[in-house]
């Protein structure tokens, strides 16, 4: 398979297809936002598919809404400059 880095415009589809087996699981996110959708397309991904599938993984069980609107890694900062 080759490198998610070379493959940029294929993680909204990854994204998609891991949502809706996270959705299966926890139903109580309904979506992904665009700007993480964008965050993710931007990524360089050094763990390739497998790093995306965990952190999408991750952002869905920290969401606290029905919308997945922060990675995990934004949130810690967003967390740290908020003294949390």
């Amino acid at each position: 398979m080759p490198s998610l880095r070379e493959h940029k415009e294929d993680v909204p589809d990854l994204v998609q297809t891991y949502w809706r087996d996270e959705h299966q699981t926890r139903r109580r996110v309904a979506t992904v936002s665009e700007a993480v959708l964008n965050q993710f397309s931007n990524y360089s991904w050094p763990g390739n598919v497998r790093e995306l599938r965990n952190t999408l993984e991750r952002a869905v069980i920290v969401c606290e809404g029905a919308v997945v609107d922060q990675t995990p890694s934004s949130r810690s900062a967003n967390d740290r400059s908020a003294g949390r």
